[in-house]
C-alpha cells in the first residue's frame, strides 16, 4: 500500500514513477490538483488504471480486470485523438487499404506503430470490443462509439 494524498502531484509524470514499482497493488491517490482536474472530468479513474496496470486498490476501491482492460483501451483511444485530433483522422490513418473498414492486420500495425504493447490475446480483445456487429471488420460508426467517451472527456477540458 502506498499512501501519496494531499499532496500537489499536478502531472502524470510522478505517477508514471510508480510503474517502477512492480508489486504495487494499492495506491491511495486522491486530494491533490491532479485527482481534482481528472476527478472534475470524470476520467481519473481510467487514467490512473490505465497507466498503473498492477494495481488491485485505488483510493480504497477494488480494480478487476475488465476495468484495466477498459482503462487500457481509454488510454489509447485517448492517446489517438491527442496525437490525430479527431475520430475521422484516426480512421483514415489506420484504413491504410482505403476499403473504409478497418481489419485486426490494420488494427494491429496502428497500434504497434503507436507504441501499444498488445500481446495477441489483448488486441483480439480490444478489436472485439470495437466490433460491434462482430463481423470481423471495425466500422467507421462502430470506432467513434468507443472513442465517445474519450471526445466527451476531451471535450470538458477547455
Amino acid at each position: 500500500m502506498l499512501y501519496i494524498s494531499n499532496n500537489k502531484i499536478n502531472n502524470w509524470t510522478e505517477v508514471m514513477r510508480l510503474t517502477n514499482c512492480p508489486k504495487l497493488e494499492e495506491v491511495l491517490l486522491e486530494a491533490n490538483p491532479l485527482f481534482e482536474q481528472y476527478q472534475a472530468r470524470g476520467d481519473y479513474r481510467m487514467q490512473v488504471l490505465g497507466r498503473l496496470q498492477t494495481i488491485k486498490k485505488l483510493d480504497g476501491v477494488p480494480c478487476n480486470e475488465e476495468e484495466h482492460r477498459q482503462a487500457k483501451d481509454f488510454m489509447i483511444a485517448q492517446q489517438m485523438l491527442q496525437r490525430f485530433g479527431s475520430i475521422e483522422q484516426i480512421f483514415k490513418k489506420i484504413d491504410v487499404d482505403g476499403d473504409g473498414s478497418l481489419s485486426k492486420k490494420e488494427m494491429d500495425t496502428a497500434l504497434r506503430n503507436l507504441g501499444f504493447p498488445y500481446d495477441d490475446d489483448e488486441l483480439e480483445a480490444f478489436f472485439n470490443s470495437v466490433d460491434a456487429n462482430h463481423n470481423g471488420r471495425i466500422e467507421y460508426a462502430e470506432l467513434e462509439k468507443k472513442f465517445d467517451i474519450v471526445s466527451t472527456a476531451s471535450d470538458t477540458r477547455g
